[in-house]
């Protein structure tokens, strides 16, 4: 199976499931050839299908049939060509204990997605965009996750405007509702975090590499990069900080330059960097290249 990398994970559902008919979708897609500065893109057919336990398959189909292939192509609309050659939507067991969790080739949603009116469809919007980031271009550095959740949360509106055809009133509409809400979460969730949990970059003084010495003693030395800041507190999986933080980033850059040249900007981004890990310096030298002119007001403002 061909498989861009980095990915962020990979998972497998075992179980009794069933397919909802199966989708050919003909949209543009990399064709892997082991080195990913010389992948070429071609337009394939990708095999779309639904698959949940009997009990809820038909409710699946009902809310994600029709949006399946759609959003797909949003994304690719947005993004450019997708990076693998399926997409399957597997729908869990309650036990599963996430909305969603995209893999190469699979995506997983939580049966809590299914309202009966496709309601909660932007969660599938959310988890194609891991497609690009998270699965095609992956954070050098896990403590910038805003890298993959922060650009996933960002064009989950974009990908639902472009499929459900949204007209520009209806996207500065309830592009700005969203944000509102989005807000007001993100500020009781800042009120209530210490300022060690709200960090959305490396502390390089808290990064550490074990390496042999001369005498034959391992010594400790500070390397930036190899700790993921905060790993190992239990709290942080609850928090939307990576999610709405850097949504609110990309909104800001897309507000100053506009959506049209930014939305462009982040095609160029996975273009450049697919199969490559990041940090938020490649990101923000690719948009300071695009637009030289927001470098000359940042530094106005800083002086």
């Amino acid at each position: 199976m061909p498989c861009v990398l980095p990915c962020c994970c990979i998972g497998f559902a075992a179980g009794q499931f069933s397919s909802s008919p199966v989708q050919w979708v003909s949209c543009p897609t990399y064709l892997i050839s082991g080195i990913p500065e010389k992948a070429e893109t071609s337009q394939l057919d990708i095999l779309c299908r639904l698959v949940a336990s009997p009990s809820l398959v038909d409710a699946a189909h009902h809310d994600y049939g029709d949006r399946l292939s759609t959003y797909l192509l949003a994304a690719c609309e947005l993004l450019g060509p997708y990076p693998y050659t399926r997409l399957d939507v597997v729908i869990l067991p309650r036990s599963f204990g996430c909305m969603g969790l995209a893999n190469p080739n699979v995506v997983f949603l939580s049966p809590s997605m299914l309202c009966g009116d496709g309601s909660m469809a932007v969660r599938l919007a959310h988890e194609i965009s891991h497609a690009w980031f998270g699965l095609l271009i992956g954070p050098r550095d896990w403590t910038e996750e805003w890298l993959t959740e922060g650009f996933a949360t960002f064009c989950e509106d974009i990908i639902l405007g472009i499929a459900e055809k949204w007209t520009p009133s209806d996207i500065t509409e309830r592009c700005g509702l969203k944000a509102m809400i989005r807000w007001q979460t993100l500020s009781a969730e800042l009120k209530n975090t210490e300022q060690s949990l709200q960090l959305m970059r490396r502390d390089q003084d808290k990064s550490v590499e074990h390496v042999v010495t001369a005498g034959g003693r391992e010594s400790v030395v500070a390397q930036p990069g190899t700790v993921v800041h905060n790993a190992l507190r239990p709290e942080k999986r609850f928090m939307q900080m990576s999610y709405l933080k850097g949504y609110f980033l990309l909104y800001h850059m897309a507000c100053a330059v506009g959506y049209e040249a930014f939305n462009q900007l982040l095609k160029s981004y996975a273009s450049r960097y697919q199969g490559c890990l990041v940090t938020s310096e490649d990101f923000f030298g690719l948009f300071f290249e695009t637009f030289p002119e927001t470098r000359l007001v940042c530094c106005v403002l800083c002086c």
